[in-house]
C-alpha cells in the first residue's frame, strides 16, 4: 500500500473518531420552547353557530411515520398501506365547544387516532370524520353530544378528494374525501375500490 493512501485512511478514520466523539447539540432553551410550544388549533364552526368543532395537530410526527413507503404519481406522494397521501397533518383528538360560552364536550374517539377535522352536516347536528390507521382509513360519525361510531365496511380513498399533493400542510376544515350532501343526512365518500380475484 502506498504511504498516500495510508495517509488517507489514517485521516478518515481520525475524522470519523473525532465526529463520533461529538455530542448530540441542542439549540438553547428559549429555540426549543418556540420548537415544542403546543401548535395552534383548528377550528371548524357548525352551520348553526352553536358549536365549534376543535382539532389538536400533530406538529411533529415519528421518524417511522416519514419512512413509510410511498408512491409517487402526478405531482402526489401517496401511502400505499392506507390510500392517503403520504405525510399528512393529522389531529390527535377532537373536542366541542358550545359558542358562546365555550363550555366543552368531550368527544369519543378511538385509541391512538390520527384524525381529520369533522365536516358538519347542513343541519349541524352531525360531523363526519376519518381515522387513519396502518390499513386504511376508516369513516366515523358523531354528534353535538360527542357520541361517535365507525361505518363498518368503508375504507376511504384519501387520494382522489386530496386538495393537495402530500406534506405536511394545514389540518384543513374537514375531509375533502367526505361531503355531505344538501340534505344533512346522505354522504358523498369516495372509497376504496375493492377488486375481487377473477375480475378486473
Amino acid at each position: 500500500m502506498k504511504p498516500a493512501t495510508k495517509a488517507s485512511i489514517l485521516l478518515v478514520l481520525a475524522f470519523l473518531f473525532l465526529s463520533g466523539a461529538e455530542p448530540y447539540r441542542k439549540p438553547p432553551k428559549a429555540v426549543l420552547d418556540v420548537l415544542n410550544s403546543p401548535p395552534t388549533p383548528t377550528l371548524a364552526i357548525s352551520p348553526t353557530r352553536h358549536f365549534a368543532m376543535q382539532g389538536q395537530p400533530v406538529r411533529y410526527p415519528p421518524i417511522a411515520e416519514l419512512a413509510q413507503p410511498m408512491l409517487r404519481i402526478a405531482g402526489m406522494r401517496i401511502n400505499p398501506k392506507t390510500n392517503g397521501l403520504h405525510n399528512t397533518t393529522f389531529n390527535s383528538s377532537l373536542t366541542l365547544r358550545k359558542i358562546p360560552e365555550g363550555t366543552e364536550v368531550k368527544v369519543d374517539l378511538p385509541p391512538n387516532a390520527k384524525l381529520s377535522l369533522g365536516r358538519w352536516s347542513s343541519d349541524a347536528t352531525h360531523f363526519a370524520f376519518t381515522n387513519t390507521t396502518e390499513r386504511g382509513i376508516e369513516l366515523w360519525l358523531g354528534d353535538t353530544t360527542g357520541k361517535t361510531r365507525k361505518i363498518e365496511g368503508v375504507r376511504v380513498n384519501a387520494v382522489m378528494g386530496a386538495a393537495s399533493g402530500g406534506g405536511r400542510g394545514g389540518a384543513g376544515a374537514g375531509p375533502s374525501d367526505v361531503q355531505w350532501m344538501p340534505d344533512g343526512k346522505t354522504l358523498l365518500v369516495h372509497r376504496v375500490r375493492r377488486v375481487s380475484r377473477g375480475h378486473p
